[in-house]
């Protein structure tokens, strides 16, 4: 079965639409909307097997609260939806018109599932939300919780079983959409492990959660990054211990006369069957059960192409269409080797082995008469030079006769080029640096990102050169951006512009989106690659998360750009001094060398958290948070009150609710929906005097 995802999600239109309509007339922006999705919805409207739509995504801002419901109206710069107030009311009406009567329409949001027990926050305000359109007519007929989660944002088993029950009690169907429990906030596996199972066993046991759909099949895959191993299936697609949970479960649960088939699971081999070679580009590796991801499916004529339980590929062509098993990479090629592996079931139908230039002209290498039928038989199959490369090879079924290939061990292997000049850089980094270009992987890093601007375009050419073509007068960037923020260290990049005397810079950007320029290459090499080593000074603030290479003046240069990384101060190795004063040493931590903020008290003395850690704070302090008592962190940078209550003042911040400390609570410029910094650098002024807090945003320097 089939879920549709999503029609509406007010926080992420394309850029083209939010330059069309933001601002504009807003009942031409309504009609372009409710026509798009009528058109959608009447395209898939005959498809039996869609059986849930998630009509609306994410429209409720994360700062409302049950008494205080906020929709978006476009993204964080944008209000191209200002002025629809009733979109909710429009869209799902319009979606039910539109649909058969046994699809299930869902509104889906994250940050819902009554994490850490708050349900007065976003968990509430959805649930009111939802509760008060139903009251007004409108088809919801279900909610889908995503659960993005980690350890330190944790639904409990007993808070969301009360939560579903809740939504039963209104007639709302319960969906989990999309789990993923990330290791980034978690200390253990076996925390994960139990967060995970908590949330499954709590939509399992309950009658009203109908859905629990993990987002993403396989770590790797994940946009949390597959360092946070955040799925049930490791990086190689098996599966891993939380998958047996669930199973487990699920089995043990089930009545005793149920009938079901039986989960089968391939074991991991206990080693490889084949040498791997270490030049080698491989497009099917033994045990890895896929075609590698650097290439891509282009075949034709084949009726299926499967896996198997021993990892071979199984292509099984149709009569008369002289199929091929085609596949195509962004890495053109060269002369050299393709190895392949494979067997035939019938070997008196030829097989061809051809090769595609880019203008997609084929050329047939080897031409086998009689494939073996009985077992896999290896063929070495040389590839000539050709001008501009290869960026395909095909193995086609030559007769047209139908016939079925099974196939495994295939790679190509370039031939030596250490005597042909070469672009290539053979610089080598140091083990703990986070490459962002690495020589001949032709791509992009996948833990950075391309947050670039004011590019025509971004190409890797036949060497694995990043090639940037801006564009005039745009001062584009090729820009890298990633989720593992950093601090000091070294930049390095080799790179060659196409124009003298057109300055490169090198820049870094903070969380909090300040630039801050480090180099100015005013000798960028023309002829060839050159290396520049840039020093990256420890933010004052918050961390680094963007690294940009910079057309400085807008003159539409070229750059080429290789081994471009970024290598990590190392740590200090003299030992730190231990204060005397410092009671938590003994016990085995660190005293708070920043913070005095109170997050847990015990016998031995107030603790608080820096870098992630628990530290023992030295001196008694008056701003005691005094909501960490209730289960709730104190607010670091807001001073906004958005509820009052007898235990005290509440903020919100960093998704969650923070107690507000006595001190804040007498910000006068809470009242306008701001906090308060009084000993900041005043850069506006109206009828008071604004500045700028850690994050970025207004903030209340004198009244």
């Amino acid at each position: 079965k089939v879920r549709g995802h999503n029609l509406f999600w007010p926080a992420y239109s394309p850029d083209w639409f939010k330059k069309a309509y933001d601002g504009g007339d807003i009942e031409e922006t309504k009609a372009y909307i409710l026509d798009y999705i009528t058109k959608v919805l009447d395209h898939y409207k005959d498809e039996e097997d869609i059986i849930y739509w998630d009509v609306i995504n994410e429209s409720v801002t994360d700062d409302s609260t049950p008494g205080n419901i906020k929709l978006r109206t476009g993204s964080d710069t944008s209000n191209e939806f200002k002025g629809w107030d009733t979109y909710t009311e429009d869209i799902f009406k319009l979606a039910r018109e539109h649909t058969n009567e046994n699809v299930k329409l869902f509104y889906n949001d994250y940050n819902a599932e009554a994490n850490n027990g708050n349900f007065d926050g976003k968990t509430g305000a959805v649930f009111e939300y939802i509760k008060t359109m139903r009251e007004k007519g409108v088809p919801i007929d279900g909610v889908g919780l995503q659960m993005h989660i980690s350890c330190n944002w944790t639904p409990s088993y007993e808070g969301l079983t009360k939560l579903i029950s809740q939504y039963e009690e209104i007639g709302v169907e319960v969906h989990v959409t999309e789990i993923d429990v990330s290791m980034e906030k978690c200390k253990t596996h076996d925390d994960q492990r139990k967060l995970y199972m908590d949330v499954f066993k709590a939509c399992f046991d309950h009658d009203n959660c109908k859905v629990f759909t993990v987002w993403g099949s396989y770590d790797t895959e994940s946009w949390k990054g597959g360092d946070n191993l955040p799925l049930p299936f490791d990086k190689d697609m098996y599966p891993k211990d939380i998958y047996f949970d669930m199973l487990d479960y699920v089995l043990e649960k089930l009545p005793a006369d149920a009938t079901y088939p039986t989960p089968t699971v391939t074991e991991r081999p206990s080693g490889p069957t084949s040498e791997p070679v270490a030049e080698a580009n491989y497009i099917v590796k033994p045990e890895s059960y896929m075609i590698d991801p650097a290439w891509s499916s282009w075949s034709w004529g084949a009726e299926s192409i499967d896996v198997d339980e021993e990892g071979n590929v199984v292509v099984l062509f149709e009569a008369d269409k002289y199929g091929a098993f085609s596949l195509h990479t962004d890495k053109s090629f060269n002369a050299g080797t393709l190895h392949i592996e494979f067997k035939s079931d019938n070997d008196s139908a030829p097989v061809k082995i051809i090769v595609h230039d880019k203008d997609d002209e084929q050329i047939t290498v080897e031409t086998i008469e009689h494939p073996t039928t009985d077992e896999f038989k290896a063929y070495d199959v040389e590839i000539p030079a050709a001008d501009g490369g290869y960026n395909r090879l095909s193995i086609q079924d030559a007769w047209g006769k139908a016939i079925t290939l099974t196939i495994n061990n295939t790679y190509f292997t370039p031939a030596s080029s250490a005597t042909e000049p070469s672009d290539k850089p053979a610089t080598d980094a140091p083990a703990d640096a986070s490459y962002i270009i690495k020589p001949e992987t032709f791509m992009i890093d996948p833990s950075w990102a391309s947050w670039s601007w004011g590019a025509e375009s971004i190409d890797f050419d036949d060497e694995g050169n990043a090639v940037i073509v801006f564009e005039e007068e745009k001062y584009g960037a090729f820009s890298a951006h990633t989720d593992k923020e950093f601090a000091a260290g070294t930049i390095h990049v080799e790179l060659k512009s196409d124009t003298k005397g057109a300055p490169v810079s090198i820049v870094v950007q903070t969380a909090a989106d300040d630039f801050i320029t480090l180099q100015k290459i005013d000798d960028a090499a023309f002829d060839e690659l050159k290396a520049f080593d840039v020093e990256v000074p420890a933010p004052e603030g918050d961390a680094y998360n963007r690294i940009s290479i910079q057309d400085a003046w807008g003159k539409a240069i070229t750059l080429t750009i290789n081994n471009f990384y970024f290598v990590p101060a190392a740590a200090s190795t003299e030992p730190e001094p231990v204060d005397e004063n410092c009671w938590a040493a003994k016990l085995g931590f660190k005293c708070c060398k920043s913070t005095k903020k109170v997050v847990f008290e015990d016998a031995d003395g107030s603790w608080g958290i820096e870098d992630d850690f628990w530290c023992g704070i030295v001196e008694e302090t008056e701003e005691t948070c005094w909501a960490t008592k209730l289960g709730y962190p104190c607010c670091e940078d807001s001073s906004v009150i958005y509820s009052v209550d007898a235990d005290g003042s509440w903020g919100y911040e960093d998704d969650h609710w923070c107690g507000i400390i006595k001190s804040n609570s007498e910000c006068e410029f809470s009242a306008l929906g701001y906090s308060c910094c009084p000993d900041n650098e005043v850069i506006f002024e109206d009828d008071h005097q604004w500045g700028a807090n850690s994050k970025g945003q207004w903030c209340g320097v004198k009244f």
